[in-house]
């Protein structure tokens, strides 16, 4: 089941973004609390059996452009098609918003997540270099999001 994030669910979501990413990577308590609770954040998780397998937030930016902040997966959760079910509800709200463009940052050493990214349709722009601890590159990627079709009642007659 994925829902919305509820701010009961910070504790459960640091622990598990420490969990995902080593230190200097995962975000703080008072960063992951910015991002999640932001107004212009959309945040989501994912449960299974009443807790939390995974969450994703994603930043709308100016204009169309949002910016994956990230994507967390429990262990026990991964390779069960969570991540993917939280960035296609992710991509559905996204396209609500009017949202056409997805860009995140993913580190170039990021083997699993590099595949999970290719094989949904991300495409990489450009390397930065020395953007993790300022020692390990990142690949920007991006992915066009298709935006909800508006009601027939809506489109103008013509």
């Amino acid at each position: 089941m994925v829902r919305k994030y509820r701010l009961q669910d910070f504790d459960n979501a640091y622990k598990l973004d420490i969990a995902c990413f080593e230190p200097g990577i995962a975000y703080s308590r008072p960063e992951l609390r910015y991002y999640l609770q932001h107004p212009h954040s959309i945040s989501l998780v994912a449960e299974h059996a009443g807790e939390m397998a995974g969450f994703i937030v994603a930043k709308r930016q100016r204009g169309s452009i949002s910016h994956l902040i990230t994507i967390d997966i429990a262990s026990s959760a991964r390779r069960k098609g969570v991540g993917t079910l939280l960035l296609e509800s992710l991509e559905r709200e996204l396209g609500t918003l009017n949202c056409t463009l997805l860009v995140l940052e993913v580190a170039v050493d990021n083997a699993p997540a590099l595949k999970f990214y290719h094989r949904h349709g991300f495409v990489v722009q450009k390397t930065i270099p020395r953007y993790y601890l300022n020692k390990i590159d990142a690949l920007q990627m991006t992915k066009s999001i298709k935006t909800a079709a508006k009601p027939a009642s809506a489109m103008k007659k013509g």
